[in-house]
């Protein structure tokens, strides 16, 4: 198994997380969009877990897919964990914009999330916001949000062969499914 991470410190908590299970694993720090040109069909599986993919720009985006299908060996495949658009719009409260929550208390420590919706650009635009010591920080970021037809489209735009669908339980992915699992065939 190899671990990438552009932050020493996720790297280290892997470290410290997998080393209690007596597995063996290579980390690396590096780029996501830059995997190492030696990776091209060296690995059996790519598993992209905890709705980790859609922080960058739909071109970006579109390079991860295709790096990804750069580094799997003939036959094998990707797996991608990631929010299901439609139990987003479904559980996204009426006149959203600009809707805080949820908030959550620590001590004296304050964290909630300002978030909206761009229909047209398929965004989730939120910021964390953490009141801490008397002071305040903001953390804004978005994630682009798929249907599974159109995470499909990519996928086998970026030269998978062939791309299956379930709900984060396993079961069949349905409007109802918080998460959906893809999985692309090389």
């Amino acid at each position: 198994m190899t671990g990438l991470d552009a932050k020493q410190l996720y790297l280290e908590r892997a470290r410290r997380d997998v080393a209690a299970l007596g597995v063996t694993v290579e980390y690396v720090t590096g780029d996501i969009r830059a995997l190492p040109a030696e990776w091209e069909g060296r690995f059996d599986a790519v598993v992209n877990w905890f709705q980790s993919f859609g922080y960058f720009d739909d071109a970006t985006d579109r390079l991860l897919l295709r790096e990804w299908r750069r580094v799997l060996r003939a036959g094998r495949r990707l797996v991608i964990e990631h929010a299901n658009l439609g139990s987003v719009i479904r559980r996204t409260p009426l006149g959203a914009a600009g809707y805080y929550g949820p908030v959550v208390q620590v001590g004296e420590d304050l964290m909630l999330f300002q978030q909206r919706s761009d229909s047209v650009s398929g965004r989730h635009h939120m910021e964390r916001v953490v009141a801490r010591g008397g002071r305040v920080e903001r953390h804004p970021y978005s994630i682009r949000y798929f249907s599974f037809p159109e995470l499909r489209d990519w996928l086998l735009d970026a030269g998978f062969s062939r791309v299956d669908a379930c709900g984060g339980d396993g079961g069949p992915l349905t409007l109802e499914s918080a998460s959906m699992i893809a999985v692309a065939h090389a």
